[in-house]
């Protein structure tokens, strides 16, 4: 990974996680000198709002991508679209299409597989 310097001291993160370690988990390494502040409206500090931004436009950029490997239009989000969209994708080319397009472990997949839905 890219190393700052000076190093970094601090990560902010918008409060959506129900619990702090689901944010302190996915920085691992990276993060272990960090200390972790998530708060509602972190996006109100400047480095959160371009990181936000930058972080967004890559995640539609992948979004085009992943359509266009598929050949098919991939809805952003969770709802009813996403579905029926799961549904058609796994329909014409088979459940391992999955794996590449979706996070498998994500309610969205279970229904798109005609299977029980996990436990919230």
């Amino acid at each position: 990974g890219a190393e700052m310097d000076p190093p970094s001291e601090r990560a902010i993160s918008d409060q959506f996680a129900r619990s702090k370690s689901t944010v302190a988990n996915a920085l691992m390494e990276l993060g272990r000198g960090l200390e972790l502040v998530q708060r509602h409206k972190a996006e109100e500090d400047l480095a959160v709002a371009g990181a936000s931004i930058l972080a967004r436009d890559v995640f539609v950029q992948k979004m085009a991508e992943l359509s266009e490997k598929v050949g098919k239009m991939l809805p952003k989000g969770g709802g009813a679209p996403v579905d029926v969209a799961a549904k058609e994708l796994v329909g014409e080319q088979g459940e391992a299409v999955l794996e590449e397009v979706a996070k498998v472990h994500f309610r969205n997949a279970a229904r798109a597989l005609g299977l029980p839905e996990p436990p919230r």
